[in-house]
């Protein structure tokens, strides 16, 4: 892959990561312009995060006979049209509508980036591309919101949605420089595969513990900005947006996962410290104090992001066929996780508070550290029948 093409590739990627996260930091604005409370002001994430959850396994066909370039270039498109959109709604419907259609083409866009990653770096290359494919989606995350918050205190809260649909137009040319004769090649789906596979125990650990994760992960940063404004009622959308900068240790997480995961005794340890982390760090976020939100952050995402990177590996390691299967549930438990996170702790905190609402995401992690200390014997269980074979 030239030079170029990877510098578009994860251009675009930032860009369209931007567009999924951009709304949160911005969430008490929007309400207010919309005339909606908490609770409804929570799907500005939640409509979006929605397809995310059931789409990479339905493109999974699909993607079988289109192009990687093809796809995304129409992808992109629609996502740089419905971005833009976004910043000339004035009522809640059609805004709510537009988001659902990102929801529906980030997964297209996303997608079709991997391939083309996967599918036009040498051989020897293709873990160091996709590092950096991993860190780009990382800081899109980051970025998105952090200029959402920017940009609402400077100018307004329409101003991010134009910027992020400028930057998705710009992309389109960029996106001029990829080759056209990459298709995307998935393995086919075989719906008959699906109850197989979460019936084997260390698949479905996993695929509950990163679900756990993401909940948890979703719902604090989605009422994050509440609860910072609660702290401090004159806090501006750019310091909120400035909270999120611990989400940059995604990338060191991310990066460094291997290496840790040799140093804490394999993949089971690992993922127990990362949990442990994670754990810890939510329960700093109910302490009453604006410094410690922001400085728990980076744990909080360090360790989640840790987890993140390590249980793809442990998946994919334990499976030797259906991995397009494997690969989609993990996705679909991941985004069913963040959709239902990013929803339901707000009923918690609207009724019980953010005391409450902390306890019951911890409790969550707890669920996760005992699924991983099974995880070994899940394990072993799992290889049983393939010695044996």
């Amino acid at each position: 892959m030239r030079p170029l093409q990877l510098i578009s590739i994860l251009t675009t990627t930032v860009a369209v990561v931007c567009s999924l996260y951009a709304p949160q930091p911005i969430q008490r604005v929007l309400a207010a312009h919309f005339g909606v409370g908490l609770q409804t002001s929570a799907l500005f994430i939640t409509v979006a995060l929605l397809p995310l959850s059931i789409a990479p396994l339905a493109y999974g066909l699909l993607l079988e006979r289109i192009q990687a370039r093809r796809m995304l270039m129409v992808s992109v498109l629609g996502l740089a049209l419905a971005t833009t959109a976004l910043a000339f709604c004035d009522s809640l419907r059609p805004f709510l509508a537009l988001r659902f259609a990102q929801g529906l083409l980030i997964p297209a866009a996303l997608t079709g980036l991997m391939t083309y990653v996967a599918t036009h770096s040498r051989p020897e290359a293709v873990q160091r591309s996709m590092a950096f494919y991993v860190a780009a989606t990382i800081f899109g995350g980051f970025f998105g919101r952090f200029m959402a918050g920017l940009l609402t205190t400077a100018f307004d809260w329409r101003a991010p949605f134009g910027a992020i649909g400028l930057a998705l137009s710009a992309c389109l040319v960029l996106l001029l420089s990829l080759d056209p004769d990459a298709r995307a090649r998935f393995e086919r789906i075989r719906p008959s595969a699906m109850p197989e596979i979460l019936r084997r125990p260390a698949f479905l650990r996993v695929y509950l513990i990163i679900f756990c994760c993401f909940f948890v992960y979703t719902g604090l940063l989605n009422f994050l900005p509440h609860r910072l404004a609660s702290l401090d009622s004159g806090i501006s959308e750019m310091r909120i947006g400035a909270a999120y900068l611990g989400y940059l240790m995604g990338i060191a997480a991310a990066l460094t996962s291997r290496r840790l995961c040799r140093i804490l005794g394999g993949e089971r340890n690992a993922m127990l410290a990362g949990l442990a982390l994670h754990m810890t760090a939510t329960a700093l976020f109910a302490l009453p104090w604006l410094t410690t939100a922001f400085l728990s952050m980076f744990p909080f995402c360090a360790g989640m992001f840790f987890v993140h990177a390590l249980a793809p590996g442990l998946l994919n390691s334990l499976s030797d066929q259906n991995r397009g299967m494997v690969n989609g549930l993990y996705i679909a438990f991941y985004y069913t996780g963040g959709t239902l996170g990013s929803f339901l702790p707000g009923l918690v905190y609207a009724r019980f508070g953010w005391t409450a609402l902390v306890t019951v995401l911890c409790g969550m992690l707890g669920l996760a550290l005992l699924l991983a200390r099974g995880l070994c014997l899940a394990t072993q269980a799992q290889a049983a029948p393939a010695s044996e074979g």
